[in-house]
């Protein structure tokens, strides 16, 4: 946040605090600390961007009155474990990214866009140009900055087993019937381990 939008953001807190929503997502320090002198009823969710991917963070944020960490998209079961058991310890929750883009930048920690375009993703406006074509390269790459999506459909039960809470499905200018279809795939996975059926492999409905 920037000095001059403070004063914007406390009149958009003091409307959010009379409402019924589960959290807010921060990335910004300063902010974490304004919430917690200020609006202490308003839940914290610590973003993606925050790039929470060690136990002495999970505790930073704890003391910060996080009660969510999305953790870093890099990290692996084992990591995700680790940080979920520390957060599970210190009554926070964590959840992980588990479809859509990977950032070519760490967590999305990218200047790209906002160069691109002037849509910062550092500020929750990326608008993916990493994602787009660009003039064919000398090794033929139409698309030399655009990894390929991640999909943890699979692997829930990992997931389950490492402790994740929630999890983190992207939007990002994405047409509704995608959102609409990856999250009735994944709503249908959720209740398979409910029910401990055996989970799906199946990814048509997904591509």
């Amino acid at each position: 946040m920037l000095e001059q939008e403070l004063p914007e953001l406390l009149k958009l807190l003091n409307q959010l605090v009379n409402t019924a929503i589960d959290g807010v997502i921060v990335q910004d320090l300063g902010l974490f600390y304004l919430l917690k002198q200020h609006y202490p009823t308003l839940d914290i969710h610590a973003s993606t961007q925050v790039t929470t991917h060690n136990t002495g963070q999970i505790e930073f944020l704890s003391r910060l009155g996080a009660s969510r960490a999305n953790l870093s998209r890099e990290l692996n079961l084992t990591e995700i474990k680790q940080l979920s058991d520390k957060a599970h310890a210190l009554d926070m929750l964590t959840e992980v990214f588990v479809h859509g883009s990977n950032c070519i930048g760490f967590s999305g920690l990218c200047y790209f866009s906002s160069a691109h375009g002037g849509n910062s993703g550092n500020r929750g406006r990326c608008s993916q140009p990493c994602r787009d074509q660009y003039q064919t390269t000398d090794t033929g790459a139409q698309y030399p900055l655009n990894l390929k999506d991640n999909s943890a459909f699979s692997d829930l039960d990992a997931l389950y087993a490492a402790g994740a809470d929630s999890l983190k499905v992207e939007g990002r200018i994405k047409k509704s019937h995608y959102v609409y279809r990856v999250i009735d795939t994944w709503r249908k996975q959720i209740t398979r381990l409910e029910l401990r059926s055996a989970i799906s492999t199946d990814k048509s409905p997904l591509y």
